[in-house]
């Protein structure tokens, strides 16, 4: 018997019937994808501390999941991270960190546009569809219990004036930057930090410093944007959370 693991948006109790249609996204998932059986176990998260068991029933143009059993998990961290990335010109870029962002734990996203991309809103928020579509699928995959928060894409200096009244540690990395992630205090539960686009910030480096921010260094090498926020997570995780 394979293991099945599916995300469901409503509460949910013990004795519940989940009916799902051949309308709904999961049932083609269900039976298309993974051809499930009536002898398959699913579990089902829903963005709560509990996972739930059920049994299944398939049925001609519907399928049935009979929930008997829950359990209480947690593979959160012990640190809240924010992620906020600029949007890089390959927009694509961002698809991949913020796949492998949610795989390695982290809490909170926030897409980043400067002004002048300011006409590129409306696509910047029709792709917030499908980031938050890659987050869920994430989730199921790493077998993570909360979904991360995806903000919606916000322009730079609003989000600097907003982010510098959040009580947490404010990280910028900069390759011009002296001090590490291991360099900050030891005490941290909570931290944002942010990425830069290709070229990166460093014409906005000071500006970024006067709201709250810390320059840390990432390493001797130039990295690209996708792979330093993956790099930023595994440092963060490694020095204050479960890694």
């Amino acid at each position: 018997m394979k293991k099945i693991r599916i995300f469901y948006t409503k509460m949910i109790k013990l004795h519940d019937v989940i009916i799902i249609t051949k309308e709904k996204k999961n049932y083609h998932y269900l039976k298309n994808v993974l051809r499930i059986k009536n002898t398959d176990n699913v579990e089902i998260f829903n963005n709560t501390k509990y996972i739930f068991y059920c049994k299944i029933n398939i049925l001609e143009k519907k399928i049935e999941l009979i929930i008997h059993s829950k359990k209480k998990f947690n593979n959160e961290s012990p640190i809240y991270i924010h992620y906020a990335q600029i949007i890089p010109k390959k927009i694509k870029k961002i698809d991949f960190s913020i796949q492998k962002s949610t795989e390695l734990g982290v809490n909170e996203i926030t897409p980043i546009y400067f002004k002048k991309k300011n006409n590129q809103l409306d696509s910047f928020i029709k792709k917030n569809r499908r980031w938050k579509e890659i987050i869920i699928s994430s989730c199921l995959q790493s077998e993570r219990m909360r979904i991360p928060i995806l903000n919606k894409p916000i322009e730079f200096e609003k989000w600097c004036e907003f982010i510098k009244n959040i009580k947490c540690a404010k990280v910028v990395f900069s390759p011009n930057a002296s001090l590490k992630i291991k360099d900050l205090k030891k005490n941290i539960n909570k931290i944002v930090f942010l990425i830069g686009p290709e070229n990166g910030l460093e014409e906005n480096i000071e500006k970024i410093v006067s709201f709250g921010f810390i320059k840390l260094n990432l390493g001797p090498r130039i990295l690209k944007t996708d792979t330093a926020s993956i790099t930023a997570i595994s440092n963060i995780q490694s020095q204050y959370g479960d890694i």
